[in-house]
């Protein structure tokens, strides 16, 4: 068996818990090629509560979303923006918001909280990898 051409899917979680930054992988090893079984695979990175400013109390608006995406063009990213109280809460996300690559720069939305969470998801044939991205934000008062 050839390890070189084989195909691995790995689900990245990185996340702060206060100042550390902690990321969780799990690596799987599938087959060789573009699928997982015959099916399409699909892919995700999340990155959770990003606090934004250091007055952690405050609301934050996030207005838009500018990921830096590389892959065939045409193909779709989707974008969700989650939101808690506080970093041990329950994440509730907006979206799916649908990235085009090769056509989007951003996407816009309107979600606010104290606690942001970030999650791209593709899941397709070709090859997308995230670079990172810019969120436009403003603080929003405290509540």
């Amino acid at each position: 068996m050839n390890r070189a051409n084989d195909l691995f899917v790995a689900n990245v979680r990185a996340f702060t818990v206060g100042e550390a930054p902690y990321i969780d992988v799990v690596i799987e090893h599938a087959e060789s090629g573009e699928t997982f079984n015959g099916t399409t695979m699909s892919c995700y990175a999340t990155r959770s509560n990003i606090g934004l400013t250091r007055d952690l109390n405050s609301i934050k608006r996030i207005q838009r979303v500018m990921p830096k995406v590389i892959g065939t063009a045409g193909d779709v990213v989707s974008i969700y923006v989650g939101t808690k109280t506080t970093p041990e809460g329950t994440t509730t996300f907006s979206g799916p918001f649908s990235f085009t690559i090769g056509t989007d720069y951003k996407i816009d939305c309107r979600v606010s909280w104290r606690w942001i969470t970030i999650r791209m998801e593709y899941a397709g044939a070709n090859t997308v990898r995230l670079a990172g991205y810019d969120l436009e934000f403003m603080q929003d008062g405290w509540r």
